[in-house]
């Protein structure tokens, strides 16, 4: 008998995209050539932040020295929106399925290795001992 059902959350709830936090930084950029040669943010190390090596402040401080941004503590809350903003409507398939899963009895549990200030954006849909996330 099944008891749990693992999703993941990106491209499975819903669709994500880093577009919003690029366009910005590539505006701010003092170097827009070079920004685009080194592929936007798409080339940036995101891995010491996953990891939890650096928290939110140091991320953001590499992300702006390597967009060639100037750093200000305002910059922060920026970035976290436009991180936030690639989160893209839940869809209604996955969302379906969800339910009926759970009308059977079977317990839905999330997985992902969403950024760690991202971690949040699904937990409306189980009970938050059902979330795991393996940043």
């Amino acid at each position: 008998m099944i008891k749990y059902v693992i999703f993941d959350v990106v491209m499975v709830f819903y669709p994500y995209t880093l577009n919003p936090l690029n366009d910005y930084l590539r505006e701010l950029s003092k170097d827009k050539e070079g920004y685009f040669n080194k592929n936007g943010i798409k080339s940036f190390d995101y891995n010491p932040f996953m990891k939890g090596e650096v928290d939110f402040r140091d991320f953001c401080k590499g992300l702006c020295e390597y967009a060639n941004v100037s750093y200000c503590k305002e910059i922060e809350i920026s970035i976290n929106e436009k991180m936030l903003e690639g989160v893209g409507d839940f869809y209604s398939e996955t969302l379906d399925v969800m339910k009926d899963l759970k009308n059977k009895g079977i317990g839905v549990c999330l997985l992902s290795n969403a950024l760690p200030n991202l971690s949040h954006t699904a937990e409306e849909l189980t009970v938050k001992e059902n979330i795991f996330v393996s940043y």
